[in-house]
C-alpha cells in the first residue's frame, strides 16, 4: 500500500466511526475500511484466516493432553513479528537489561531525542507462555513515533517455567525500576503510562490493582488492547461463551467460526501453564473481571469483533461501567484476535497505535 492510500484509509476509519446504540457504555465502532457489508471478515483478514482453516480447526478439536503439546507451535507464532517498516521513525533503540534480584530482564528503549518526556511502559501478550520484544518491536516504535512520550517494553518471566506471579513481579519491578531511573530513562516528573496486548493486557491490569491496593498512583494512564480478563470458566465468570454470540453471514459463516475456534487452545494453554494448583483462576490479580474496578487510573480499551476474547471483554466492559474508573472502548469490526501486530498488512493496526497515542497524549479530563 502506498502512503497516499494508506493516509486514505486512516482518514476513511476517522470519517467512518460510530457509537453503539446496543451497550450501556460508550462504544466507537470502526468499520471494515471502504466496505458497506455487515457481519463479515476484513477482506486481508479473511484470506488470512482462510487459508488458516484446517490448522485453526485441528488445533480447536485436540484432546486436552494434546493439545498443550502445541504449546511450542502457538508459541513460535507469538514469538513471531509479522510487521512491516511503513514509517522512517528514526527511533533511537537502546537496549539492556536489568538485574532483579536472582535474574535479568532484557529492556528495551524507545525514544527520539534527550528531552524529558512521559515513559509507556509496553507489556507484550502471548498467553503468558510466548511473545518477546522483538514481536511488538514495530508496536512500540510506531507509538514512540506518534505519540509525545518515549516506550519502555521488556520481557517478563514465561510460564510454564515461571508460573503466576512470576510475571506479575516482572512488570511491578520494571515499574519500580523507571521511577528509581527518571534520567537514565529521561523520565519526566514520574509520569507513566502502561499498555499491553492479550496477556499483556491482564498484567496491565494487575498492576493497575496492585498498585491501587498498596496506595501508590504512579500510572496516570492505561491502554488495554484485546485484554485476557477472565481465565476461569465462563459460568464462573456470568455468562456464557457461545460461538452464536457472534454475527455472521452466511457466506462466511466457517472462516469465521474457524477463526475464532483456536481461543478454545489458548485458553486452555493458558490456565494449564501459568497457574500452580494453589492458585484460583479466579483471583483477582489472575482474572481482573473478579476484581473491584473502583480507582483505577483512565482506561482505553481497544478490541475486535471476531476476537475470541470479546464475550468476556464486554462482560468486563459492563462491569467496569458501573464503577468510577473512567474508560474508553473502541471496536473494530471485520478483524480477529492479534491485529496490532500486523502493521504494514492492516491499516487497522496503525489507526489502534494512532488512538492510543491520541488517549496517551490528551489531558486526563478531556
Amino acid at each position: 500500500m502506498s502512503d497516499n492510500n494508506h493516509e486514505k484509509t486512516l482518514l476513511e476509519l476517522e470519517e467512518n466511526q460510530y457509537f453503539s446504540k446496543n451497550v450501556p457504555y460508550p462504544l466507537r465502532i470502526k468499520p471494515i475500511p471502504f466496505s458497506t457489508e455487515k457481519d463479515v471478515l476484513d477482506p486481508i483478514y479473511y484470506n488470512m484466516m482462510k487459508k488458516a482453516g484446517f490448522l485453526m480447526r485441528f488445533l480447536s478439536n485436540l484432546p486436552t493432553k494434546l493439545a498443550l503439546r502445541t504449546r511450542l507451535i502457538i508459541k513460535k507464532l507469538f514469538d513471531t513479528n509479522e510487521s512491516k517498516h511503513i514509517y522512517d521513525s528514526q527511533t533511537i533503540i537502546t537496549d539492556f537489561k536489568i538485574t532483579i534480584k536472582n535474574h535479568e530482564i532484557p529492556v528495551r528503549l524507545y525514544t527520539h531525542d534527550e528531552e524529558k518526556k512521559p515513559l509507556l511502559i509496553f507489556i507484550h501478550g502471548g498467553g503468558f507462555f510466548g511473545g518477546t520484544i522483538e514481536s511488538l518491536n514495530e508496536v512500540c516504535d510506531m507509538l514512540s513515533y506518534f505519540g509525545n512520550f518515549n516506550v519502555l517494553s521488556f520481557e517478563y518471566r514465561l510460564s510454564p517455567e515461571f508460573k503466576f506471579p512470576s510475571a506479575l513481579h516482572d512488570c511491578s519491578d520494571v515499574l519500580e525500576y523507571a521511577l528509581q531511573h527518571e534520567d537514565e530513562l529521561f523520565l519526566r516528573n514520574k509520569e507513566i503510562y502502561l499498555a499491553g496486548d492479550s496477556a499483556g493486557g491482564n498484567l496491565v491490569l494487575a498492576t493497575l490493582l496492585r498498585e491501587r491496593d498498596c496506595n501508590q498512583h504512579n500510572i496516570k494512564k492505561a491502554a488495554l488492547i484485546y485484554p485476557v480478563v477472565n481465565l476461569a470458566t465462563p459460568k464462573e465468570g456470568g455468562y456464557q461463551w457461545h460461538e452464536s454470540y457472534y454475527e455472521t453471514a452466511k457466506a462466511q459463516k466457517k472462516v469465521i467460526l474457524n477463526s475464532i475456534s483456536i481461543g478454545k487452545v489458548v485458553g486452555l494453554l493458558i490456565a494449564k501453564m501459568y497457574l500452580s494448583k494453589e492458585i484460583q483462576a479466579t483471583n483477582p490479580m489472575v482474572s481482573p473481571l473478579f476484581a473491584n474496578l473502583d480507582n483505577l487510573p483512565p482506561l482505553f480499551i481497544i478490541y475486535e469483533q471476531y476476537d475470541f476474547l470479546r464475550i468476556e471483554i464486554e462482560v468486563f466492559l459492563k462491569k467496569l461501567s458501573t464503577t468510577n474508573t473512567s474508560f474508553q472502548a473502541l471496536q473494530y469490526l471485520g478483524l480477529g484476535h492479534g491485529f496490532i501486530e500486523y502493521i504494514g498488512t492492516f491499516p487497522q493496526s496503525i489507526d489502534a497505535v494512532k488512538e492510543i497515542a491520541t488517549f496517551l497524549d490528551n489531558n486526563i479530563d478531556e
